[in-house]
């Protein structure tokens, strides 16, 4: 979802603000590294799957997704598998698909 900064009350200029931007992101990406490579148990990426999880506003969503062969799935968008992929349950029979690649369209307007 696009949002604008400046009607969110930050000022500045476009460079100051995407320089701003990118360093929250980098730092944030840092660590969350940091931690994913400190920890050899796999606690970190549970961690790292449980916090995208959260924020991912995809999931218990209709989704249809098209995979890059031209495939077309649609149903729900349920969770994040261990590699960080991406769980649907198709609408038709209800069996699950895992997907690593393909766009995915949220169907609430459709």
């Amino acid at each position: 979802t696009a949002t604008s900064l400046s009607l969110n009350g930050v000022a500045g200029s476009a460079e100051v603000l995407a320089d701003r931007a990118l360093a929250g992101y980098l730092g944030e990406l840092r660590r969350l590294w940091a931690a994913f490579t400190a920890d050899g148990s796999g606690e970190a990426a549970d961690g790292i799957r449980t916090a995208v999880s959260e924020a991912c506003s995809t999931l218990r969503q209709e989704v249809r997704v098209d995979l890059p062969d031209g495939t077309r799935l649609t149903g729900t968008a349920i969770d994040l598998d261990e590699a960080g992929r991406l769980r649907i349950r198709i609408g038709s029979n209800g069996s699950m698909q895992t997907v690593a690649a393909g766009d995915i369209t949220h169907l609430r307007y459709e």
